[in-house]
């Protein structure tokens, strides 16, 4: 490009005399001297942090994007649960026989699609123990018709309420 044209620019990886790595935009242009002949004169301008801030926030848009997706398929896949769960019920209501294994059936399809709510739920696909804990045991409560007690130890509330704050 420089013998054609004369002119190049673009971008290129240098390495300081300490080692430090840079990113920098260049421009090269050549002209005739006097004196010299041909020579190229180039400008090198340092832009590590643009492309640092601009690498940040394309994984920042993706992980965004990516976040957004799963829980639209976890949203999606606990409704085909939900129906597959109703389609249990009908089942169970009409075949008296049946009954108990359906109703084995639809608290283990119930289960599945609690852990695909609360997982689609949360940031990072990070779900809580004590969360899930206490969402199991609703679920128990509900399926069942029975009352489950939901007790954590004062320590692991501590410790849930601190990691909670500092992630």
């Amino acid at each position: 490009a420089l013998v054609e044209a004369g002119y190049w620019q673009g971008e290129i990886d240098n390495i300081k005399k300490d080692g430090t790595r840079l990113t920098c935009w260049v421009k090269i242009s050549s002209f005739e001297h006097h004196e010299f002949g041909r020579v190229w004169v180039a400008m090198h301008d340092d832009i590590t942090e643009r492309k640092r801030v601009e690498l940040e926030l394309r994984k920042a848009r993706e992980s965004v994007y990516r976040d957004v997706v799963v829980r639209e398929v976890h949203h999606r896949i606990k409704n085909n649960l939900q129906g597959v769960i109703g389609v249990l019920r009908l089942s169970s209501s009409t075949d008296p026989q049946l009954a108990e294994p359906i109703n084995e059936a639809i608290r283990k399809v119930q289960s599945i699609a609690l852990l695909h709510g609360l997982q689609g739920r949360s940031e990072a696909s990070k779900v809580g123990l004590c969360e899930l804990t206490y969402a199991i045991a609703k679920n128990i409560e509900l399926t069942l018709d029975i009352n489950v007690m939901f007790v954590i130890p004062e320590k692991w509330i501590v410790n849930y309420i601190l990691e909670s704050e500092s992630s």
